[in-house]
Protein backbone atom coordinates (compact mmCIF):
# COMPACT_ATOMS: atom_id res chain seq x y z
CA UNK A 1 0.00 0.00 0.00
CA UNK A 2 2.79 2.39 0.79
CA UNK A 3 4.16 4.92 -1.93
CA UNK A 4 7.65 3.26 -2.95
CA UNK A 5 9.34 6.07 -1.03
CA UNK A 6 8.91 5.40 2.26
CA UNK A 7 8.57 1.78 1.53
CA UNK A 8 12.41 2.09 2.52
CA UNK A 9 11.71 3.01 6.19
CA UNK A 10 9.32 0.19 7.12
CA UNK A 11 9.67 -3.52 8.08
CA UNK A 12 7.38 -6.30 6.62
CA UNK A 13 4.36 -6.27 9.43
CA UNK A 14 4.75 -3.07 10.60
CA UNK A 15 1.07 -1.54 10.27
CA UNK A 16 -0.10 -5.17 11.53
CA UNK A 17 2.19 -5.18 14.51
CA UNK A 18 0.53 -1.31 14.84
CA UNK A 19 -2.79 -2.65 14.94
CA UNK A 20 -2.03 -5.52 17.08
CA UNK A 21 -0.88 -3.33 19.83
CA UNK A 22 -3.86 -1.05 19.50
CA UNK A 23 -6.10 -3.72 19.96
CA UNK A 24 -4.05 -5.05 22.90
CA UNK A 25 -4.42 -1.88 24.91
CA UNK A 26 -8.12 -0.98 23.79
CA UNK A 27 -9.43 -4.52 22.91
CA UNK A 28 -11.41 -5.85 20.42
CA UNK A 29 -11.96 -3.91 17.17
CA UNK A 30 -15.76 -2.96 16.53
CA UNK A 31 -16.01 -1.54 13.29
CA UNK A 32 -15.95 1.95 12.26
CA UNK A 33 -17.93 4.02 13.00
CA UNK A 34 -17.80 7.36 11.08
CA UNK A 35 -15.47 8.21 8.60
CA UNK A 36 -14.69 12.14 6.60
CA UNK A 37 -12.51 13.30 3.96
CA UNK A 38 -10.86 15.75 3.61
CA UNK A 39 -8.03 17.64 1.05
CA UNK A 40 -4.49 18.82 2.46
CA UNK A 41 -1.88 20.26 0.34
CA UNK A 42 -0.68 17.67 -2.19
CA UNK A 43 -2.44 14.65 -0.25
CA UNK A 44 -5.83 13.22 0.30
CA UNK A 45 -6.38 12.53 3.72
CA UNK A 46 -9.49 10.02 5.32
CA UNK A 47 -10.00 10.09 8.82
CA UNK A 48 -12.18 6.86 10.08
CA UNK A 49 -13.19 6.91 13.65
CA UNK A 50 -12.61 2.93 14.94
CA UNK A 51 -14.50 1.58 17.51
CA UNK A 52 -12.80 -0.42 19.89
CA UNK A 53 -14.00 -2.16 22.95
CA UNK A 54 -12.29 0.46 25.20
CA UNK A 55 -12.03 3.34 22.96
CA UNK A 56 -13.13 5.35 19.80
CA UNK A 57 -9.44 5.71 17.97
CA UNK A 58 -9.43 7.97 15.14
CA UNK A 59 -6.94 7.61 12.57
CA UNK A 60 -5.10 9.85 9.94
CA UNK A 61 -4.41 8.20 6.65
CA UNK A 62 -2.64 10.82 4.15
CA UNK A 63 -2.56 9.06 0.55
CA UNK A 64 -0.30 10.67 -2.39
CA UNK A 65 -2.11 11.65 -5.95
CA UNK A 66 -1.51 8.07 -6.94
CA UNK A 67 -4.09 6.81 -3.98
CA UNK A 68 -1.07 4.74 -2.13
CA UNK A 69 -0.82 5.07 1.76
CA UNK A 70 2.10 8.06 2.21
CA UNK A 71 1.81 8.10 6.01
CA UNK A 72 -0.57 7.46 8.80
CA UNK A 73 -1.16 8.12 12.73
CA UNK A 74 -3.53 8.07 15.80
CA UNK A 75 -4.70 11.45 15.81
CA UNK A 76 -7.32 11.00 18.78
CA UNK A 77 -7.94 8.46 21.60
CA UNK A 78 -11.41 8.98 23.01
CA UNK A 79 -11.77 6.08 26.32
CA UNK A 80 -15.27 4.92 27.28
CA UNK A 81 -14.20 4.84 30.66
CA UNK A 82 -11.86 7.65 31.69
CA UNK A 83 -8.81 6.48 33.00
CA UNK A 84 -8.63 7.73 36.67
CA UNK A 85 -6.14 8.92 38.43
CA UNK A 86 -5.74 9.74 42.37
CA UNK A 87 -6.12 12.89 42.60
CA UNK A 88 -4.35 14.11 45.98
CA UNK A 89 -6.40 15.19 48.88
CA UNK A 90 -7.68 18.87 49.17
CA UNK A 91 -6.78 19.55 45.07
CA UNK A 92 -9.78 20.01 42.88
CA UNK A 93 -9.77 20.04 38.94
CA UNK A 94 -12.18 21.89 36.27
CA UNK A 95 -12.37 21.46 32.24
CA UNK A 96 -12.12 24.54 30.61
CA UNK A 97 -12.71 25.96 27.03
CA UNK A 98 -10.77 28.88 26.32
CA UNK A 99 -11.32 30.57 22.48
CA UNK A 100 -8.67 31.00 20.13
CA UNK A 101 -7.51 32.06 16.91
CA UNK A 102 -8.88 29.30 14.66
CA UNK A 103 -10.90 27.16 17.13
CA UNK A 104 -11.00 26.23 20.69
CA UNK A 105 -7.94 25.49 23.50
CA UNK A 106 -9.42 22.78 25.86
CA UNK A 107 -7.59 22.28 29.23
CA UNK A 108 -7.59 21.65 32.55
CA UNK A 109 -7.29 23.95 36.01
CA UNK A 110 -6.55 21.92 38.97
CA UNK A 111 -5.68 24.17 41.87
CA UNK A 112 -5.58 23.43 45.82
CA UNK A 113 -8.66 23.38 47.46
CA UNK A 114 -7.92 26.30 50.00
CA UNK A 115 -9.64 29.81 50.18
CA UNK A 116 -6.67 32.39 49.80
CA UNK A 117 -5.59 33.60 46.68
CA UNK A 118 -3.00 31.35 45.05
CA UNK A 119 0.11 31.50 42.25
CA UNK A 120 -1.43 30.11 39.11
CA UNK A 121 1.43 28.61 36.36
CA UNK A 122 0.47 27.89 32.89
CA UNK A 123 2.23 24.71 31.84
CA UNK A 124 3.22 24.44 27.74
CA UNK A 125 4.03 21.37 26.53
CA UNK A 126 7.26 20.16 24.40
CA UNK A 127 6.67 18.98 20.35
CA UNK A 128 4.63 17.19 18.80
CA UNK A 129 1.23 16.28 19.13
CA UNK A 130 1.34 16.84 23.25
CA UNK A 131 -1.62 16.64 25.28
CA UNK A 132 -2.34 18.24 28.58
CA UNK A 133 -1.12 15.35 30.53
CA UNK A 134 2.36 15.33 28.85
CA UNK A 135 1.43 11.95 26.28
CA UNK A 136 2.11 12.00 22.28
CA UNK A 137 -0.37 9.63 19.93
CA UNK A 138 3.63 9.48 18.30
CA UNK A 139 4.06 6.95 21.74
CA UNK A 140 5.27 8.58 24.61
CA UNK A 141 3.09 8.10 27.64
CA UNK A 142 4.85 9.80 30.69
CA UNK A 143 2.03 12.08 32.37
CA UNK A 144 4.64 14.09 33.12
CA UNK A 145 2.25 17.34 33.28
CA UNK A 146 -0.79 15.91 35.06
CA UNK A 147 2.17 14.72 37.62
CA UNK A 148 3.33 18.71 37.71
CA UNK A 149 0.38 19.71 37.78
CA UNK A 150 -0.75 16.97 41.10
CA UNK A 151 2.41 18.04 42.78
CA UNK A 152 2.14 21.84 42.52
CA UNK A 153 -1.60 21.57 43.99
CA UNK A 154 -0.12 19.39 47.13
CA UNK A 155 1.92 22.57 47.78
CA UNK A 156 -0.27 25.02 47.37
CA UNK A 157 0.24 26.10 43.66
CA UNK A 158 -2.34 26.28 40.90
CA UNK A 159 -1.73 24.99 37.17
CA UNK A 160 -3.55 24.88 33.86
CA UNK A 161 -2.40 22.44 31.68
CA UNK A 162 -3.65 22.03 27.90
CA UNK A 163 -3.93 20.21 25.06
CA UNK A 164 -2.12 21.69 22.36
CA UNK A 165 -3.62 22.96 19.00
CA UNK A 166 -5.21 19.75 16.79
CA UNK A 167 -4.49 17.47 19.83
CA UNK A 168 -6.69 15.78 22.09
CA UNK A 169 -10.07 17.87 22.36
CA UNK A 170 -8.81 20.81 21.03
CA UNK A 171 -9.61 19.47 17.38
CA UNK A 172 -11.86 22.03 16.75
CA UNK A 173 -9.28 23.59 14.06
CA UNK A 174 -9.61 23.37 9.97
CA UNK A 175 -5.79 23.94 9.60
CA UNK A 176 -3.51 22.02 7.56
CA UNK A 177 -0.26 21.00 8.45
CA UNK A 178 1.59 23.61 5.73
CA UNK A 179 -0.96 26.33 7.37
CA UNK A 180 0.60 26.07 11.02
CA UNK A 181 3.31 28.36 12.22
CA UNK A 182 4.83 28.75 15.67
CA UNK A 183 3.29 31.84 16.11
CA UNK A 184 -0.03 29.72 16.69
CA UNK A 185 1.48 28.28 19.89
CA UNK A 186 2.46 31.68 20.84
CA UNK A 187 -1.00 33.29 20.21
CA UNK A 188 -2.77 30.19 22.17
CA UNK A 189 -0.42 30.73 25.23
CA UNK A 190 -1.03 34.23 25.22
CA UNK A 191 -4.71 34.06 25.32
CA UNK A 192 -5.07 31.39 28.04
CA UNK A 193 -2.44 33.58 29.78
CA UNK A 194 -5.16 36.45 29.61
CA UNK A 195 -7.71 34.19 30.67
CA UNK A 196 -6.04 33.44 33.92
CA UNK A 197 -5.25 37.28 34.45
CA UNK A 198 -9.40 37.12 34.46
CA UNK A 199 -9.96 34.62 37.01
CA UNK A 200 -10.30 35.81 40.62
CA UNK A 201 -8.41 33.57 43.40
CA UNK A 202 -4.94 34.14 42.04
CA UNK A 203 -2.54 35.98 43.59
CA UNK A 204 0.12 35.62 40.22
CA UNK A 205 0.86 34.04 37.56
CA UNK A 206 3.90 31.76 36.21
CA UNK A 207 4.53 30.27 32.96
CA UNK A 208 6.41 26.74 32.43
CA UNK A 209 7.35 26.15 29.59
CA UNK A 210 8.68 22.64 28.39
CA UNK A 211 11.20 21.62 25.71
CA UNK A 212 9.90 23.34 22.46
CA UNK A 213 7.22 24.85 24.86
CA UNK A 214 10.19 26.88 26.91
CA UNK A 215 10.67 29.34 23.71
CA UNK A 216 6.99 29.40 23.50
CA UNK A 217 6.85 30.36 26.93
CA UNK A 218 9.59 32.95 26.88
CA UNK A 219 7.54 34.87 23.63
CA UNK A 220 4.34 34.35 25.63
CA UNK A 221 5.77 36.46 29.12
CA UNK A 222 7.64 39.29 26.54
CA UNK A 223 3.68 40.04 25.49
CA UNK A 224 2.11 39.07 28.95
CA UNK A 225 4.62 40.04 31.52
CA UNK A 226 3.55 37.48 34.12
CA UNK A 227 5.06 37.35 37.69
CA UNK A 228 7.61 34.66 36.92
CA UNK A 229 8.79 32.25 33.96
CA UNK A 230 10.49 29.07 34.18
CA UNK A 231 12.36 26.72 31.48
CA UNK A 232 11.79 22.72 31.86
CA UNK A 233 14.95 21.38 29.39
CA UNK A 234 13.95 23.97 26.96
CA UNK A 235 16.91 25.35 24.06
CA UNK A 236 19.92 27.79 24.31
CA UNK A 237 20.29 27.87 20.84
CA UNK A 238 18.05 28.29 17.37
CA UNK A 239 15.95 25.19 16.83
CA UNK A 240 18.44 24.11 13.69
CA UNK A 241 21.40 23.45 15.53
CA UNK A 242 19.81 21.71 18.15
CA UNK A 243 18.18 19.50 15.04
CA UNK A 244 21.68 18.83 13.66
CA UNK A 245 22.71 18.18 17.25
CA UNK A 246 20.15 14.99 17.68
CA UNK A 247 20.70 13.81 14.27
CA UNK A 248 24.38 13.95 15.00
CA UNK A 249 23.81 11.11 17.23
CA UNK A 250 22.95 8.12 14.92
CA UNK A 251 25.72 7.92 12.87
CA UNK A 252 24.20 6.15 10.06
CA UNK A 253 22.51 9.70 9.32
CA UNK A 254 24.51 11.34 6.06
CA UNK A 255 25.03 14.81 8.31
CA UNK A 256 26.09 16.58 5.28
CA UNK A 257 22.46 16.28 4.10
CA UNK A 258 20.87 16.93 7.34
CA UNK A 259 23.05 20.49 7.31
CA UNK A 260 22.15 21.54 3.48
CA UNK A 261 18.37 21.19 4.92
CA UNK A 262 18.58 22.80 8.21
CA UNK A 263 20.92 26.10 6.20
CA UNK A 264 18.09 25.70 3.45
CA UNK A 265 15.17 25.86 5.96
CA UNK A 266 16.97 28.67 8.01
CA UNK A 267 17.48 31.21 5.34
CA UNK A 268 13.63 30.78 4.73
CA UNK A 269 13.89 28.33 1.55
CA UNK A 270 12.02 25.23 1.54
CA UNK A 271 13.26 22.25 0.73
CA UNK A 272 11.79 20.23 -2.47
CA UNK A 273 13.84 17.05 -2.83
CA UNK A 274 14.14 15.26 0.60
CA UNK A 275 15.49 11.98 0.98
CA UNK A 276 12.84 9.44 2.08
CA UNK A 277 14.70 8.65 5.47
CA UNK A 278 14.16 12.47 6.57
CA UNK A 279 10.57 12.70 5.07
CA UNK A 280 9.54 12.22 8.93
CA UNK A 281 11.07 15.10 10.17
CA UNK A 282 11.35 17.60 7.22
CA UNK A 283 7.86 16.39 4.86
CA UNK A 284 7.20 19.51 3.03
CA UNK A 285 4.01 19.85 4.56
CA UNK A 286 6.30 20.79 7.83
CA UNK A 287 8.72 22.69 6.68
CA UNK A 288 7.33 26.40 6.84
CA UNK A 289 6.69 25.47 10.18
CA UNK A 290 10.08 24.62 10.75
CA UNK A 291 11.02 27.99 9.76
CA UNK A 292 8.81 30.13 11.58
CA UNK A 293 10.19 28.27 14.34
CA UNK A 294 14.04 28.10 13.53
CA UNK A 295 14.24 32.12 13.30
CA UNK A 296 13.94 32.64 16.68
CA UNK A 297 17.28 32.66 18.68
CA UNK A 298 16.61 31.62 22.61
CA UNK A 299 19.09 33.43 23.95
CA UNK A 300 18.18 36.65 22.62
CA UNK A 301 14.35 36.17 23.85
CA UNK A 302 15.49 35.24 27.20
CA UNK A 303 17.33 38.72 27.52
CA UNK A 304 14.22 40.34 27.27
CA UNK A 305 12.36 39.20 30.16
CA UNK A 306 12.57 41.65 33.26
CA UNK A 307 11.52 39.04 35.73
CA UNK A 308 12.50 36.50 37.47
CA UNK A 309 13.75 33.12 35.83
CA UNK A 310 14.16 29.78 36.73
CA UNK A 311 16.42 27.69 34.21
CA UNK A 312 16.15 23.82 34.65
CA UNK A 313 17.93 20.66 32.78
CA UNK A 314 19.03 17.57 33.79
CA UNK A 315 22.31 15.48 33.50
CA UNK A 316 20.53 12.47 31.84
CA UNK A 317 18.85 14.75 29.06
CA UNK A 318 19.19 13.22 25.76
CA UNK A 319 17.39 15.59 23.47
CA UNK A 320 18.43 18.49 24.78
CA UNK A 321 22.16 19.34 26.68
CA UNK A 322 23.04 20.71 30.17
CA UNK A 323 24.94 23.39 27.82
CA UNK A 324 21.77 24.96 26.46
CA UNK A 325 20.58 25.55 30.08
CA UNK A 326 24.11 27.40 30.42
CA UNK A 327 23.84 29.20 27.35
CA UNK A 328 20.52 30.52 28.15
CA UNK A 329 21.62 31.50 31.99
CA UNK A 330 24.87 33.24 29.97
CA UNK A 331 22.55 35.00 28.18
CA UNK A 332 20.49 36.16 31.59
CA UNK A 333 23.10 36.11 34.55
CA UNK A 334 20.62 37.27 37.16
CA UNK A 335 18.29 33.99 36.53
CA UNK A 336 18.84 31.17 38.68
CA UNK A 337 20.17 27.88 37.09
CA UNK A 338 18.95 24.22 38.13
CA UNK A 339 20.85 21.32 37.23
CA UNK A 340 19.50 18.34 37.90
CA UNK A 341 21.23 15.16 39.07
CA UNK A 342 19.57 12.36 37.06
CA UNK A 343 16.78 13.81 35.54
CA UNK A 344 15.90 13.16 31.53
CA UNK A 345 13.96 14.89 29.29
CA UNK A 346 10.65 13.91 30.60
CA UNK A 347 11.78 15.10 34.06
CA UNK A 348 12.07 11.80 35.61
CA UNK A 349 14.96 9.58 37.11
CA UNK A 350 16.84 8.10 34.06
CA UNK A 351 20.14 6.22 33.60
CA UNK A 352 22.49 7.51 30.85
CA UNK A 353 22.00 4.13 28.98
CA UNK A 354 20.04 5.25 26.40
CA UNK A 355 17.93 2.43 25.92
CA UNK A 356 16.91 2.15 29.43
CA UNK A 357 16.43 6.63 29.30
CA UNK A 358 13.85 5.91 25.90
CA UNK A 359 12.46 3.29 28.08
CA UNK A 360 11.13 5.90 30.83
CA UNK A 361 9.06 7.39 27.68
CA UNK A 362 6.88 4.22 28.12
CA UNK A 363 6.28 4.27 32.01
CA UNK A 364 3.63 6.84 32.79
CA UNK A 365 3.78 5.56 36.50
CA UNK A 366 7.40 6.52 37.02
CA UNK A 367 7.02 9.59 39.06
CA UNK A 368 8.84 12.78 38.53
CA UNK A 369 12.03 14.00 40.20
CA UNK A 370 11.58 15.11 43.63
CA UNK A 371 14.54 17.37 43.26
CA UNK A 372 12.78 19.21 40.81
CA UNK A 373 9.48 19.14 42.48
CA UNK A 374 11.14 20.87 45.09
CA UNK A 375 13.43 23.61 43.05
CA UNK A 376 10.18 23.97 41.51
CA UNK A 377 7.89 25.36 44.40
CA UNK A 378 10.74 26.96 46.23
CA UNK A 379 11.20 29.25 43.03
CA UNK A 380 7.97 30.22 43.28
CA UNK A 381 7.15 30.92 46.73
CA UNK A 382 10.16 33.52 45.91
CA UNK A 383 8.38 35.24 43.62
CA UNK A 384 7.61 39.13 44.67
Amino acid sequence: MFSPDLQSQLSSGLLENAWKSLIQKYGKFNGVSAIRQMNQDTFHVILPVCDFEKAEITLTLAFNPAHLLYGYRVADVKEKKEKTHNIPPHVISKDITIAVNGGYIAGTLTRPEIKEPVPVALIIAGSGPTDLNGNSSLGEQSNAYLMLADSLAVHGIASLRYDKRGVGKSNDFHQAESQLRFEDYVSDAVALIQYLKKEPGFSGIIVIGHSEGSLIGMLTAERTKPDAYISLAGAGEPIGSILQWQLSQNTQINQDKIKQIVDSLEAGHTVKEVPPSFLALFRPSVQPYLISWMKYDPAKEIRKLHIPVLLVNGTTDLQVAIKEAEMLHKAKPDAQLAIIPGMNHLLKNAPEDRDKNRATYQNPDLPLNNALIKKIVQFIRSVP
